[in-house]
C-alpha cells in the first residue's frame, strides 16, 4: 500500500485491480437482473393467456372451458345420466 502517491506504481496496480473488481461486480448484477430468452418465453406465454381471459365474455369462457375439458379428456366424457328434475306436485 502506498500513501500519498509515495510509491506511484503501487497506486496505479491497486487502481487497475480496484477497476477489475468494479467490473467483476457490475457484470455479475446485469446477470442476476437479466432475464434468459427461455425464461422470457414462458412468461410471455402465461401473460397471454391472462389477457385472454380477461377480454373474453362469460359466455366464451364457459364454452371455451367445456371446449378445452373435452380435448384434454375424450374418452371419459360420457352423457351425463343425471335429469334435471321439475317440479312435482304434491299428492292429494
Amino acid at each position: 500500500m502506498s500513501f500519498r502517491n509515495f510509491n506511484p506504481t503501487v497506486e496505479k496496480l491497486f487502481k487497475e485491480m480496484q477497476a477489475e473488481e468494479d467490473m467483476a461486480r457490475s457484470e455479475e448484477r446485469e446477470r442476476e437482473a437479466t432475464v434468459s430468452d427461455e425464461e422470457m418465453a414462458r412468461r410471455y406465454e402465461s401473460l397471454v393467456g391472462t389477457v385472454a381471459k380477461k377480454f373474453s365474455t362469460k359466455r366464451k369462457r364457459s364454452s371455451a372451458g367445456a371446449v378445452n375439458f373435452e380435448a384434454e379428456s375424450p374418452a371419459s366424457h360420457q352423457p351425463s345420466k343425471k335429469t334435471k328434475r321439475g317440479f312435482m306436485k304434491p299428492r292429494e
